[in-house]
């Protein structure tokens, strides 16, 4: 599976999943960072990546829309920060190593890590 990571996770999050060879890029890498949460999801698809976020408010309701207008993306991963806070770089590393491990991920879907 590959992976990217919005601008809710810290770019080390993709440096050390990548230590470990799984392919993750952030969008602080690509340039992405205060770009919609709509481009942020197209450029995740486009990139055939499966996007990483904590902001479930917003990518929820985007899944939906999506979904209902027949636009396909590869998927939509969400960490929950009561459960693993956005200061927990290794525990986000975990959660995303974990999922990784599975090789499962139904397009269009959307899970918490």
């Amino acid at each position: 599976m590959k992976w990217y990571l919005d601008e809710d996770l810290s770019s080390e999050v993709a440096r050390q999943l990548r230590r470990v060879r799984v392919d993750a890029v952030s969008s602080h890498e690509v340039g992405m960072n205060g770009s919609t949460d709509d481009e942020q999801l197209a450029r995740a698809s486009s990139d055939e990546r499966i996007l990483v976020t904590f902001n479930a408010r917003d990518f929820i309701p985007l899944a939906a829309r999506w979904y209902q207008a027949g636009r396909p993306f590869t998927g939509i991963a969400l960490l929950a920060p009561r459960r693993i806070p956005q200061t927990d770089v290794g525990g986000q590393v975990q959660a995303i190593l974990l999922a990784d491990a599975s090789h499962l991920w139904p397009a269009s879907s959307v899970r918490l890590l």
